[in-house]
Parts: structure tokens; sequence; C-alpha cells
């Protein structure tokens, strides 16, 4: 039996997802330019971060569509 791609498991997405939810969280909360180190990692990930926002519900809809067409083959 081949083993299923680990890209689209759950335990992948889940953490991503959190990432990039708790970026937007410190960046809408916190002042991050208040200290050049942390405006620089901020400056440096807004790009990744944004992909993540369009790509994330595109994967998790990718997982859901081969979850269920396992279940329900037809």
């Amino acid at each position: 039996m081949r083993k299923p791609n680990r890209l689209f498991e759950f335990n992948t997405l889940l953490p991503l997802t959190l990432l990039t939810a708790s970026y937007w969280g410190v960046a809408l909360f916190l002042n991050v330019y208040k200290y050049a180190l942390v405006g620089v990692i901020f400056e440096l990930l807004w790009l990744p971060m944004c992909l993540m926002v369009v790509v994330l519900p595109i994967l998790y809809i990718v997982y859901f569509i081969k979850l269920r067409s396992k279940k329900n083959p037809a």
C-alpha cells in the first residue's frame, strides 16, 4: 500500500495555519517597528505570509476533497 502524501496531512497544515494567524495577530496588536530586528524579520516574512494566506485554503480544499473521495468512492 502506498503512503499518503505528507504535504496534505492535517498535522502539517494546522501548524502552518497557526503560524500565519500568529504572524497576523502580532502585527496587528504590537508595534513591530519599535525594535529594528523585529521589524527586519517582519519585513522579510511579509511575502511568504501573504502567499500562505492564499495557498493554505487551497491546500485545505484539496486535502478535504481527497479525504472525501477516499470515504465515498463513486
